[in-house]
C-alpha cells in the first residue's frame, strides 16, 4: 500500500531545496565580487546550509543514514555511538563534512612576535604583524580583498604609530612594478624634494621604501617611511609609519618593530 503525500509537503521541499540553491548562489556572487564570509563566521553558514539541505530531504522523501560515535572524556574505551536517518542524516553528514572543509581554509598562520607584543592575523589578505601589549591601540575598518585600513596608534600621541592600506596598481603599471616605485618616488617628491628611497624587504617578500619628512595639518615635520610591497601584480600594500621629530626613541623604536615583524603568508 502506497502513503499518499500532501502536495503541501512536496512544495514545502521544494521551497527550501530552491532557498538553499539560492543560498549558495548568492555566496558565488558574492565571491566573484571579492567579497567572502569571514573565517569566524563561516560556522553559521555551514549551519544554515545543513539545515536547508535537512529540511528538503525530510520534506521530498529522500533517504540517508549516518552513524558513527563520539568519544567522551575519561571513558575513551566506551564512546557514546549514535545512528540517525532521513533529515537528521543529511544534517549531520553536511554539517560535519563542511565544517570540516571550511576549518582547514581558515586556520591562521602563527605570526610570531618578540615577549610584550602581541599578533594580529587579517584572514582576508594574508598577512600579520605584531604590536606593543601596551601603549598601543589597534584599530581596523572594513577589510575584504580590495580594500583595508589598520591603525595601530600611541595611546599618548593618536597621530604616531603605522597605518597599512591597501590600493590597486594603475593597469599600466601591472608587471611592472620597478617603474611604478620611480614614478611613485617622484610623486612624493613634490612633499619632500631631500626623499629617500630605495628597495628592501618586509616579511621574506620584496618591498620598496620611501624615506622623507612632509608637514602635517598644523605645519609640523613629520618623518615617515612609506614601504610599498606587491600581494599581487593588482594589490599593493601600503606601510606608513609616522612620528614626530620630538617623539621618543621609545616610541620610534617600537614603530620600526611593528613593520618589521609584517609577515605575508601566500
Amino acid at each position: 500500500m502506497t502513503r499518499q503525500v500532501p502536495n503541501w509537503v512536496v512544495i514545502a521541499g521544494a521551497v527550501f531545496g530552491g532557498l538553499t540553491l539560492l543560498f549558495f548562489m548568492l555566496l558565488i556572487v558574492m565571491s566573484v565580487f571579492g567579497l567572502e564570509v569571514p573565517c569566524d563566521s563561516r560556522f553559521l553558514v555551514v549551519v544554515v546550509i545543513a539545515f536547508g539541505v535537512a529540511l528538503s530531504i525530510t520534506f521530498l522523501g529522500g533517504a540517508v543514514a549516518a552513524r558513527g560515535s563520539v568519544p567522551l572524556p575519561f571513558i575513551s574505551r566506551h564512546p557514546f555511538t549514535f545512528s540517525a536517518s532521513g533529515g537528521i542524516a543529511a544534517f549531520i553528514v553536511v554539517l560535519t563534512l563542511s565544517n570540516s572543509l571550511f576549518s582547514k581554509n581558515c586556520e591562521s598562520p602563527i605570526v610570531g612576535c618578540a615577549d610584550g607584543y602581541q599578533s594580529h592575523y587579517v584572514s582576508q589578505l594574508r598577512f600579520g604583524f605584531c604590536y606593543p601589549r601596551r601603549g598601543w591601540e589597534l584599530d581596523t575598518a572594513a577589510i575584504d580583498i580590495r580594500a583595508a585600513d589598520i591603525f595601530i596608534r600611541a595611546s599618548e600621541d593618536r597621530n604616531i604609530g603605522v597605518r597599512y592600506h591597501l590600493t590597486t596598481v594603475p593597469a599600466v603599471f601591472m608587471n611592472e612594478q620597478d617603474d611604478y616605485f620611480q614614478r611613485t618616488a617622484v610623486t612624493w617628491s613634490q612633499l619632500d624634494e631631500n626623499i629617500e628611497h630605495g628597495p628592501t624587504n618586509v616579511g621574506g617578500r620584496k618591498a620598496y621604501s620611501y624615506q622623507l619628512t612632509p608637514l602635517n595639518g598644523k605645519g609640523e615635520p613629520m618623518p615617515t617611511r612609506i614601504t610599498h610591497i606587491f600581494l599581487s601584480n593588482e594589490m599593493l600594500l601600503e606601510i606608513y609609519a609616522s612620528h614626530m621629530e620630538d617623539t621618543s626613541d621609545v616610541l620610534k623604536s617600537e614603530i620600526e618593530s611593528i613593520v618589521a615583524s609584517t609577515s605575508i603568508f601566500k
